[in-house]
């Protein structure tokens, strides 16, 4: 019987990092036990946004293009579901080709798959690569 569970940021990045030592190889029988049909994994849309907040940070310093592809391939991945990974592939999209934060793309994604008018935000050069338009509130004022 496939056993289904919520997947927590730390065991991502620990199987993607490989370190620390003890967590990855826990991380990577989990990964195995998914590629077996032992586990299905679910992955929320925040989850998949820390990780490229940490992956990018300090510690890890990863380019987008990097980041994008793995995770990518991790959403892809038999024996892993997505919350709206239609979205989440297009916000990989969006990081990847325009460097913006992950959390401008999801907006953008989101806001692209559902419809709405655009997005209000102070910083319109952040979605000046997407396909939704982007507003000022001194536009709308």
């Amino acid at each position: 019987m496939t056993e289904h569970y919520w997947v927590d940021t730390n065991v991502i990045l620990r199987f993607i990092t490989q370190s620390p030592d003890e967590h990855a190889k826990l991380a990577t029988q989990i990964m195995e036990g998914v590629d077996r049909g032992q586990f299905i994994l679910h992955i929320h849309p925040l989850i998949i946004a820390e990780c490229c907040y940490v992956l990018q940070g300090k510690i890890y310093n990863l380019p987008n293009e990097q980041i994008a592809h793995i995770l990518r391939g991790l959403i892809l991945a038999d024996g892993i579901e997505s919350d709206q990974e239609q979205v989440l592939l297009k916000a990989l999209d969006y990081y990847e080709q325009h460097r913006i934060d992950f959390e401008d793309a999801y907006l953008a994604a989101y806001a692209e798959t559902h419809s709405h008018r655009g997005i209000l935000t102070f910083n319109v050069k952040d979605f000046a690569h997407t396909n939704v338009e982007s507003y000022s509130p001194g536009d709308l004022i």
